[in-house]
């Protein structure tokens, strides 16, 4: 009688464990989670986020200005001037890396999330203000590109060599999967991420008060 009361049990507890491992088995096939490349290659390029349409905007009837209330604003926030293009209505700021944790006398980043992701990678930020005529009044519409640099690993283990720290790339191929088929990666590149829409808004109303 015990003897068949175990065989039972360990039977009922095979088929249970059976079940249980197909249904998982079923799950993982069924709802692979996207991979974080998933995504459309045109969205790690400026232009793509430059060409988005902007939420926040301002208006000027003298076009100097506004132009030049724009330039103050940018300095203020410790940006560079890059481009001024009068004719085509475009200004630019210099890529600037993002303020970390430690230095609150900075004021582009405006969320604490944006502080956190500046803390634990690199991110930068370009401001680009596009001027449009209408009517007898100019509007100013600021967008702000961000991009996150990536750093390319780099095997640490084998032999080291002088050409290791001078990154020969001639000399020093660790047999990479990259390396093997002919491909060399920069050792950092950019790549945008989005927009800012907290600091566009914070742009459009220092140009506003300070008009």
């Amino acid at each position: 009688m015990v003897r068949r009361s175990f065989l039972v049990g360990l039977s009922l507890l095979m088929s249970v464990n059976g079940c249980m491992t197909e249904s998982r088995s079923a799950r993982n096939f069924t709802t692979q989670p996207a991979l974080a490349t998933d995504i459309d290659p045109q969205q790690a390029e400026p232009e793509f986020w430059y060409t988005q349409p902007s939420a926040y905007q301002t208006r000027q009837a003298e076009f100097d200005r506004l132009w030049d209330t724009a330039v103050e604003v940018s300095r203020r926030l410790l940006f560079k001037i890059d481009r001024q293009d009068r004719r085509s209505g475009v200004l630019t700021t210099e890529p600037m890396i993002s303020a970390q944790w430690f230095e609150p006398w900075r004021r582009e980043l405006k969320t604490c999330g944006d502080v956190a992701n500046s803390s634990i990678a690199t991110y930068r930020r370009t401001i680009r203000y596009e001027f449009v005529r209408q009517g007898q009044a100019y509007t100013i519409r600021p967008k702000v590109l961000v991009e996150r640099q990536a750093i390319t690993e780099r095997r640490v283990s084998g032999a080291l060599n002088r050409s290791y720290f001078r990154r020969d790339r001639e000399l020093n191929a660790f047999g990479s999967r990259e390396t093997d088929a002919g491909i060399f990666i920069p050792d950092s590149y950019w790549y945008a991420v989005g927009r800012d829409p907290a600091l566009e808004a914070f742009l459009v109303r220092q140009i506003d008060s300070s008009l």
